[in-house]
């Protein structure tokens, strides 16, 4: 895949993996804090109504331009601190990584990993790359700063 078709980035927070791990689980919570996301909610077809970070599970990211990403876990391993997300809108596909390093104790290192497959993912870098590569950034403050707050 193209290195303009993806974006990557990782950020040394002061929690353990464990913590940052369940801050994840809690996306519905600081998602929306991103200024490209309105709103995270499970998608209609799925009981109960509650977000779970679980294999097969699906969930809508409302963006704030107005389409909604339907997202669908394909990997979820808190052993290892690997999510994977498969997200589409339309023709364009995407293909989220997260990931949760323990590098002490009570300090981990968060990555966020977005691709964009195909020739639509890579009109879309060309004409939105900027906004992906700061969105990539601000995920992981976002993240970072929710599970801090949670402590």
């Amino acid at each position: 895949m193209s290195e303009k078709s993806r974006f990557e980035a990782t950020l040394d927070v002061d929690v353990s993996a464990d913590q940052a791990w369940r801050g994840l689980e809690d996306i519905a919570y600081w998602l929306p804090n991103l200024p490209t996301v309105q709103s995270v909610e499970p998608d209609t077809r799925e009981p109960g109504g509650t977000m779970r970070l679980e294999p097969g599970f699906r969930y809508l990211v409302r963006t704030s331009e107005g389409p909604a990403m339907q997202c669908e876990v394909t990997r979820a391993d808190r052993d290892l601190g690997i999510l994977q997300i498969a997200a589409a809108v339309g023709p364009l596909r995407s293909n989220l990584t997260c990931s949760v390093q323990a590098t002490g104790v009570n300090t981990c290192t968060l990555m966020r990993r977005q691709s964009y497959p195909g020739p639509v993912g890579r009109i879309f870098t060309l004409l939105l790359g900027r906004r992906e590569q700061t969105e990539t950034t601000d995920y992981l403050r976002a993240w970072a700063d929710y599970v801090k707050n949670q402590r």
